[in-house]
């Protein structure tokens, strides 16, 4: 049965340089004619790979079986044993040709690109003795691996530089993925790990960063699957939604990047997001993802996003949006007040200041009065009609909703003149504002984190009778750290970790006071997967440390179980999500000093919407 056939395979792809990500699409279990096949999951994840082809051009493709659902073994077996006419079986014959030209219409783009295919459970055997699948090869213009494959990807650089991997590819686990005591034993043993190791592929953050949501900051255990949060793409922030959230505990090596404006403590396959500078190269200019354990050694100065900008427009006029900036930080609210009288009051002791409340309050055309005090202290009482209308935008000293949905021009005024109320503009660009009241701080790093502003929130003890809530701002979005001179450095951590998942892989984090966006956690569909350190002999007898990446794909069946996908009610076993993986591949080349030169493949999981 070809099913259970062994092979071993070779596969080279001539590179022109290291350091650069290649792309390994894997895909199982398609039943592409079966009443229960997601169609539209399934065209969605070769579309999706057509457009990472056409972008990149280094992208390669590895078929894991079960194609189509006709046949299964039992139904093969009551073929073979049945007495077909003859033209029966070339009726058969004529219809599974027919279907699996289709199929291979679909997937002719991965012609001459297609490592190979698995054979698996389902498929159909033509009179002539070959296979559905070995139909989809010739096509393809690929090897046929059966059912159990080692494959040797090479990466080939120039005549003499080879650099690879090695593949085990199967379709089943168990004694159908090779079957016996020799080849079944290393598979199973692939598959026993799984157990083992949890798949939080690009997990996380450490326990004391903060994720932003529509409801503010939240720390580790506060936000559920499906919770409203931002996220960033090419330098504007979204609304976005929590499709996963991640928590495990985690004892080892994780990536600290710091510096003046930024705090980051990653795990090592976190991905961090960047924009290179200063370097020559036709990257430059673009937003990036790098893995935070590259940065360790890292040589080029790199940008790091800190904030962005959210695309709206608020229907409030600008000294309406001016005056909120001085209620908040130069207003007292009393509206219950029945002694002094009901209103709002605004006091001001700087001329400069005083003439800039009172020309927004002319024009607005609100009725209010003014005296100076004793102490050269003005104050502006806007009276009870006039503080009805304020009351309808503004009504306590804090960061109302709406500033969160201001455009960027609009919250530039509401933010220069609640700093000239109770801030310190040390240049036209950068300051600092103060509070006693923390939650107004968090709001407002909130709202200048969507708005273009990288900040810093931190307590101030001197200077203050019960110390002081601070923030420092910078009219910038990003940092640039030169990774050369400031590196990135290791830090041993015991805790839990967390992250999420967001439709932008991406979100807005922050960490000791410290706002940053970063790539999210990617392990969109549950697929399992584990990077666990393996030892090994090498040829001289020597103890080696080899990383492996395990993948367990699913299947593009239609779930019966609410928000899963590819849960396939017939499996006796634990249940496959959908998981069409795509394994990112870069082939790397390090040269420590001028005597010695290591070359090996990175791996790591890349995720998106369909797989």
């Amino acid at each position: 049965m070809s099913d259970s056939l062994f092979t071993v395979h070779r596969f080279e792809i001539p590179i022109k340089h290291f350091n650069e990500d290649y792309y390994l699409c894997i895909f199982s279990d398609v039943h592409r004619f079966a009443h229960n096949c997601d169609v539209d999951r399934w065209k969605g994840y070769l579309n999706y790979c057509k457009k990472l082809q056409e972008e990149t051009g280094k992208v390669y493709y590895l078929g894991l079986g079960d194609y189509d659902d006709l046949a299964s073994t039992s139904e093969r077996e009551a073929f073979y044993h049945a007495k077909l006419h003859d033209t029966t079986i070339k009726t058969l014959d004529d219809l599974m040709a027919k279907r699996t030209l289709e199929f291979i219409d679909e997937i002719s783009f991965m012609k001459d690109r297609a490592v190979g295919l698995i054979e698996g459970n389902h498929y159909y055997q033509f009179d002539s003795g070959q296979t559905s699948t070995m139909k989809m090869c010739d096509s393809l213009r690929c090897k046929y691996l059966g059912g159990v494959s080692v494959i040797r990807l090479i990466f080939r650089y120039g005549k003499k530089h080879l650099v690879g991997v090695d593949i085990y590819a199967h379709h089943t686990a168990g004694k159908k993925a090779g079957g016996g005591r020799r080849i079944g034993s290393s598979l199973n043993a692939l598959e026993d790990m799984t157990a083992v190791w949890d798949a939080d592929v690009y997990l996380c953050l450490d326990k004391t960063t903060q994720i932003l949501t529509l409801d503010g900051w939240k720390s580790i255990g506060e936000i559920k699957k499906g919770d409203p949060v931002f996220s960033y793409k090419d330098g504007s922030i979204y609304e976005d939604t929590a499709t996963d959230v991640y928590q495990k505990p985690y004892k080892g090596e994780m990536i600290h990047i710091k510096n003046s404006n930024v705090d980051m403590l990653l795990t090592p396959n976190h991905r961090v997001i960047y924009r290179l500078k200063n370097c020559k190269t036709k990257k430059m200019g673009y937003w990036l993802k790098k893995d935070a354990s590259e940065f360790v050694n890292y040589q080029c100065q790199a940008q790091i996003p800190l904030a962005g900008i959210v695309e709206s427009e608020y229907h409030l006029s600008d000294d309406e949006i001016a005056l909120t900036g001085w209620l908040i930080a130069e207003g007292h609210f009393r509206i219950y007040d029945k002694q002094r009288g009901q209103g709002i009051d605004i006091n001001q002791k700087s001329h400069e200041k005083v003439a800039i409340i009172k020309s927004i309050l002319d024009r607005l055309g609100y009725d209010y009065s003014s005296w100076v005090k004793c102490d050269g202290l003005t104050s502006f009482h806007i009276r009870k009609a006039s503080a009805r209308l304020v009351l309808r935008y503004v009504d306590k000293k804090n960061i109302p909703d709406w500033v969160f949905k201001l455009s960027k021009r609009q919250f530039d005024i509401f933010f220069k003149n609640l700093v000239l109320g109770d801030g310190y503009a040390r240049y036209p660009t950068a300051g600092t504002y103060y509070s006693g009241d923390e939650s107004l701080i968090d709001r407002l790093q909130w709202a200048l984190a969507i708005h273009g502003y990288r900040t810093r929130k931190y307590f101030k003890k001197g200077g203050f009778k019960n110390g002081c809530w601070v923030i420092g701002y910078c009219q910038r979005s990003t940092t640039d750290i030169p990774f050369s001179r400031i590196r990135a450095s290791k830090a041993h951590y015991s805790g839990d970790v967390w992250c999420i998942h967001t439709k932008n892989e991406s979100l807005i984090a922050r960490r000791n006071g410290y706002v940053f966006i970063t790539g999210n956690s990617g392990h969109d569909h549950k697929f399992n997967a584990a990077m666990p350190s393996t030892m090994y002999l090498d040829s001289r007898m020597k103890v080696k440390q080899k990383e492996r990446l395990l993948v367990r794909t699913g299947s593009f069946q239609k779930g019966w179980v609410p928000d899963t996908k590819g849960y396939v009610p017939t499996f006796s076993g634990r249940p496959n999500f959908l998981g069409a993986p795509i394994i990112r591949l870069r082939p790397v080349r390090e040269r420590p000093d001028a005597n010695h030169e290591y070359t090996y493949v990175k791996m790591s999981l890349l995720t998106g919407d369909f797989f």
